[in-house]
């Protein structure tokens, strides 16, 4: 597919295509045989592939509610998630911090119990 269509302005610009190339094929920029022997070729595949059929509703929902949030993809899920946490290590640094000169101080700590212990910390 030459356009993703996802929102409703993807359908004007696919209609603008269509209307580019009836417009090719009309001042002879484009075979009309060429495009008749490639469209029959789409149909031909799409119909081998069986992807010209409307999907039955009732099978569509009966398969989604066994796919979508199987045991497997729970667990993955989770694994994944997991996966993406970043343990942050937490190093107290003792100075004096002239605080006229910083203005915003951003804390990454683990727990609130570490996140209050550095905040006491650096505010002595």
């Amino acid at each position: 597919m030459p356009i993703e269509i996802r929102t409703p302005e993807d359908i004007n610009k696919l209609d603008a295509l269509i209307n580019s190339l009836v417009s090719a094929v009309k001042t002879e920029q484009l075979d009309a045989d060429e495009i008749a022997h490639s469209t029959q070729r789409i149909t031909s595949l799409k119909h081998q592939f069986k992807l010209n059929a409307l999907p039955n509703p009732i099978n569509a929902l009966a398969n989604a509610k066994h796919i979508i949030g199987n045991k497997a993809h729970r667990e993955l899920e989770a694994s994944l998630a997991l996966a993406a946490i970043t343990q942050i290590k937490i190093t107290i640094i003792r100075c004096r911090l002239n605080l006229a000169l910083i203005s915003i101080f951003i804390l990454l700590c683990p727990t609130p119990a570490s996140a209050w212990q550095c905040n006491k910390q650096l505010v002595r």
